[in-house]
């Protein structure tokens, strides 16, 4: 027994050797921050607008019998931030319109500058509600090129028009957004 017992013990004593002289190890490197990149994502919500079929029905009408509501929301110097500015690389708009209104809805993101100069248009075209969910989306993509445009954007205009129809019944019109902001920060 006691044979035995020795050789357990000796065993966890090679095996212990064995593994401090065998480690492998590397020279570190504390210049590694100096090349850092991180590409952060950030989502946000961007502009919710909803109205419902007694709002609607009070709006002016134009001789072609279609009904305009135009709403604004400022975006702010957001992308006017130098932080943004210099490590943006992609920025998404994404629009989603649920309509359960009898009436078909043309819509229009239009970005402006701070002098309220049209930068870019976004079109919608929503299909009247016929008992079954109706659900439009669509997603712009800002990158390379087009990056500066919504670099230069401080609110968003939103028109909508109201197709003429049959009477209106009880449904609302909600548009939701959001902005997908893909940065690229590199430390050097």
């Amino acid at each position: 027994m006691i044979f035995s017992e020795f050789n357990y013990k000796n065993n966890y004593f090679y095996l212990l050797i064995l593994l401090v002289f065998s480690a492998c190890s590397s020279e570190l490197d504390f210049n590694q921050t100096d090349n850092f990149i991180a590409e952060p994502v950030f989502v946000s919500g961007l502009v919710n607008f909803t109205a419902d079929a007694t709002t609607l029905s009070n709006l002016p009408v134009n001789p072609a019998g279609e009904a305009q509501l135009n709403s604004g929301f400022e975006i702010g110097d957001v992308f006017g931030n130098q932080f943004y500015n210099e490590n943006v690389i992609r920025q998404d708009l994404f629009f989603k319109v649920d309509n359960s209104v009898n009436r078909i809805f043309d819509l229009k993101m239009i970005l402006t500058d701070v002098n309220s100069t049209p930068l870019y248009t976004i079109p919608m075209t929503v299909p009247a509600y016929t008992g079954s969910p109706n659900i439009v989306t669509k997603t712009e993509i800002f990158e390379n090129a087009n990056l500066d445009i919504i670099k230069s954007t401080s609110f968003i205009l939103v028109e909508m028009t109201m197709k003429s129809g049959a009477p209106l019944n009880s449904g609302i019109i909600n548009l939701s957004s959001s902005g997908t902001i893909y940065f690229k920060v590199v430390k050097k």
